[in-house]
């Protein structure tokens, strides 16, 4: 039993034209689902940022008192039935490293932004490769086809030559092996 080659249904084809880089580059990066990640993080880093930055404002809190019951003693008569208060704590020397923590923080920061800019830029690059290729691809087409259409042309005049006596059978050949070598380059 021979298995017979597969055959397309329809006629491969080949787009005439490359799209313009700049929507096809739009296009990549909004696509691409590393950035959400990559935004997450940079959300995350801005946090921390923040949080570090808290650590050098002062804390301000205000309390309150109410006494519900009061004994029947001299201290209670002296003590106030309610009392309210503001108060305010601010660290002046701090032996866990706020610069330190900060400065990392920062650079947390600035690494995920780094990290974004190297991978748009990469993304750039890989689009701006893909479209020169086919573009190349199509002018490579386009010259495989004129180079055909010469061989063909080459071979009938051959022909023609060889039928009036004006061409020997080498040079027929030879215009021959062009035409069919031209021709298998489209099938392979």
């Amino acid at each position: 039993m021979e298995a017979t080659p597969p055959e397309p249904l329809d006629p491969l084809f080949i787009n005439e034209t490359v799209p313009t880089l700049e929507p096809l580059v739009t296009s990549a990066l909004a696509q691409n689902p590393v950035f959400g990640a990559l935004d997450a993080r940079a959300r995350e880093a801005q946090a921390v940022v923040e949080l570090q930055k808290s650590r050098w404002r002062p804390e301000l809190f205000l309390f309150g008192d109410v006494t519900v019951y009061e004994d029947d003693t001299i201290a209670a008569d002296l003590i106030p039935d309610w009392t309210v208060g503001i108060g305010a704590k601010f660290t002046l020397i701090d032996r866990l490293g706020r610069n330190d923590s900060l400065a990392a923080a920062h650079s947390a920061a600035d690494a995920v932004r780094y990290l974004r800019m190297d991978l748009e830029h990469e993304i750039r690059l890989g689009v701006a490769l893909r479209h020169r290729e086919a573009q190349q691809a199509l002018e490579s087409v386009a010259g495989l086809h004129a180079s055909i259409a010469l061989a063909e042309e080459a071979l009938a005049l051959q022909e023609k030559a060889f039928v009036q006596g004006l061409a020997t059978a080498p040079e027929l050949v030879d215009a021959r092996r062009v035409f069919y070598a031209d021709s298998l380059l489209t099938q392979g």
